[in-house]
C-alpha cells in the first residue's frame, strides 16, 4: 500500500514536471513563430531596398513606378519596407503629370503637382538626389 502511494505521488510530480516544461515549450514555440514573421518582414525590405537601389542604379525609373502602381492597388500606404519606393515614384509620377499639365496649360494643376512635389521631396531623405536627376529627364522630354 505505501509502495503504490509512493507511486501515485512520484508519478504526480512526473505529470506536473512534464506539463511544465510543455507550457514553457509552447511559450517559446509562439515566440518563435512571431520572430520568424517579423524576420520575413525584415527580409522583404532588406530585399525591395536592394532592388529598388540596383533600379536607380541602372536608372530604371520605370520599374520603380511599376512596383508604386502595383502595391497601391492594395495598399494605398507603404507596406513595410516600400516607403523609398512609394516616394521616388510618386515623385517621378508627379514630375511627369506637372509635364503633361504644362502641355494642356494647366496652371491650377501645375501648382498642386508642385506643392506635392515640394512635400514629397521632403521624403526622400538619402534619396533626394532622385528629384535632379528626374527633373532633368522629364524637361528634356519632346513636346
Amino acid at each position: 500500500m505505501n509502495k503504490t502511494k509512493v507511486l501515485n505521488v512520484i508519478m504526480i510530480i512526473a505529470i506536473v514536471i512534464l506539463s511544465v516544461v510543455f507550457f514553457f515549450n509552447l511559450v517559446f514555440m509562439v515566440d518563435s513563430f512571431k520572430y520568424a514573421k517579423e524576420r520575413r518582414e525584415e527580409k522583404a525590405a532588406e530585399d525591395e531596398t536592394m532592388v529598388m537601389e540596383y533600379e536607380l542604379e541602372n536608372r530604371a525609373y520605370d520599374e520603380i513606378m511599376n512596383t508604386w502602381y502595383v502595391k497601391r492597388m492594395s495598399d494605398m500606404e507603404p507596406v513595410h519596407g516600400y516607403s523609398n519606393t512609394y516616394n521616388i515614384a510618386e515623385y517621378c509620377h508627379l514630375a511627369f503629370m506637372t509635364k503633361v499639365y504644362e502641355a494642356e496649360g494647366n496652371a491650377d494643376r501645375i501648382r498642386l503637382c508642385d506643392e506635392r512635389k515640394e512635400a514629397v521631396k521632403e521624403k526622400l531623405g538619402r534619396y533626394s538626389y532622385i528629384s535632379d536627376e528626374v527633373d532633368t529627364i522629364i524637361d528634356n522630354l519632346s513636346d
